[in-house]
């Protein structure tokens, strides 16, 4: 609380100041909002990263393709701060996913883009100037440009989850979570291990369901819209889980009778179902990068 400089006071004044006082210092300990903030940090760290999703896509065998990142050109049409955090998300992935892939030119210009919406939305933190210099100064390493970026992206990241701005932060993450499945899913077609990107994508139900739980938690204007498609997309994720099943048959083993068991492989995911996940996935990144 900012220290004020009184030269007269009036006791009725004095009382009530000292009244404000201590209703904030009961809101900051109420033990309902520090427990619910606490939930919904632990959310926040229950959904991967950009940074990570990408880096799960890469050792799948997921191959870059500039085609489907969202043009820097878009960001000169979002101007409302909610927009603004979602686009952040959406740029945010697509700078992880260049640096995951050391595409140092196209890392340049996404981190130029989060460097200038995050100073719109008064989150700067981890695109400063600081980190400006740090990137002239290593022009040269292309190794050095993408630790830099990567480490200046989880600087915001953090910054977000850390110092209660909920409402941004959850838009930020849904907007980097559903640029990052989107790419894994509509870059499969093109990967060769498209089996083992599946089983990513397939992975991250759990997160899926962090991730509504954070969308309900929060009251922003398209905060209906984007949790009802959130709920849609997560029937679909229902259908392609694996179930843990085993059989079991009785053998003899000299006098004793022994259950031994034999545990069903898992099915591969059903086309069918996942194509599914990639059409509403495209809906969903649509509703956000619509302008």
């Amino acid at each position: 609380m900012k220290k004020l400089l009184i030269v007269f006071i009036s006791f009725s004044s004095l009382a009530a100041c000292v009244t404000k006082h201590e209703e904030k210092k009961e809101v900051l300990d109420d033990p309902v909002l520090i427990e619910a903030e606490v939930s919904i940090k632990e959310l926040f760290y229950a959904v991967p990263s950009p940074m990570e999703l990408s880096t799960l896509f890469k050792k799948a065998g997921l191959q870059f393709e500039k085609s489907y990142l969202l043009s820097h050109e878009e960001m000169s049409h979002y101007h409302e701060s909610e927009k603004m955090a979602l686009i952040l998300g959406v740029y945010g992935a697509d700078l992880s996913y260049s640096s995951i892939f050391k595409r140092t030119q196209e890392a340049m210009v996404y981190m130029s883009v989060c460097k200038d919406l995050s100073e719109n939305l008064g989150i700067g933190t981890g695109f400063n100037e600081k980190m400006v210099m740090r990137l002239e100064s290593n022009i040269e390493n292309k190794d050095s440009i993408i630790s830099i970026i990567a480490a200046s992206f989880l600087d915001m990241d953090n910054y977000l989850k850390e110092n209660k701005q909920s409402e941004n932060a959850t838009l930020v993450v849904i907007g980097g979570w559903i640029e990052g499945i989107y790419l894994g899913t509509s870059m499969i077609q093109t990967s060769e291990s498209n089996q083992e990107i599946k089983e990513v994508i397939r992975d991250q139900y759990g997160s899926l369901k962090s991730l509504i739980k954070l969308a309900n938690s929060q009251t922003y204007t398209s905060q209906t819209q984007i949790a009802m498609l959130l709920a849609k997309l997560e029937s679909v994720f229902k259908t392609i889980q694996p179930t843990s099943a085993s059989s079991g048959t009785m053998q003899q083993e000299g006098e004793l009778l022994v259950l031994k068991q034999t545990k069903i492989q898992e099915q591969e995911i059903d086309d069918t179902a996942f194509e599914e996940i990639n059409e509403q996935i495209k809906i969903i990144r649509n509703t956000i990068i619509q302008h």
